[in-house]
């Protein structure tokens, strides 16, 4: 779109919105494939395009959105921006840590739209998987999105694959690898 105003208005998105991929699902895959910003974003080439195209690319690998909660969604495609907006994102996360603002693990995977404060859903959904990678590796990581054609439990497979017996557990553990920064 030429401007940010033509892109808020032709997607009906929030402008705080960098950008939005739209999709079909069909039996053989993605088909009508959209992805929206505008030309003189700032953050066009490095992140939102980055971000966008590998939510086309999980999509692609799941038989339904609905498969993965949202903030993995947003976890995953934030995983590919730059390294200077994962900074951010950690730092933002570790300041509301202090303040004991924290979207509890078991609130954030059923969480459906987007909170009043997209920033720290995203911060947290970026965190989550960056914690899941640095702990038990990306193929293991990325085992989340194939795994999710079986159908089963989203918090049963994610507490299988990082050995965790509870989401408090994993919660617990992510908390830690956040406040000591590795």
């Amino acid at each position: 779109h030429a401007s940010q105003e033509a892109y808020t208005l032709a997607t009906q998105q929030p402008a705080w919105t960098g950008g939005v991929s739209r999709f079909t699902h069909t039996p053989d895959g993605l088909t009508r494939i959209e992805v929206h910003s505008w030309q003189t974003s700032p953050r066009l080439l490095k992140s939102v395009l980055p971000h966008e195209l590998t939510q086309l690319i999980v999509n692609q690998n799941l038989s339904a959105y609905e498969l993965l909660p949202r903030a993995i969604h947003e976890g995953f495609a934030v995983l590919m921006e730059p390294a200077y907006r994962h900074e951010y994102f950690v730092n933002f996360l570790r300041l509301r840590m202090q303040s004991k603002e924290f979207i509890p693990l078991a609130d954030l995977l059923q969480l459906k739209d987007y909170p009043r404060d997209p920033d720290f859903y995203y911060a947290e959904g970026f965190a989550l998987v960056a914690y899941l990678a640095a702990k038990s590796g990306n193929a293991k990581c990325v085992s989340l999105i194939a795994e999710a054609r079986k159908k089963s439990d989203f918090e049963e497979r994610l507490l299988a694959a990082f050995g965790a017996k509870s989401l408090v557990e994993l919660e617990k553990g992510w908390k830690e690898w956040l406040t000591k920064g590795e």
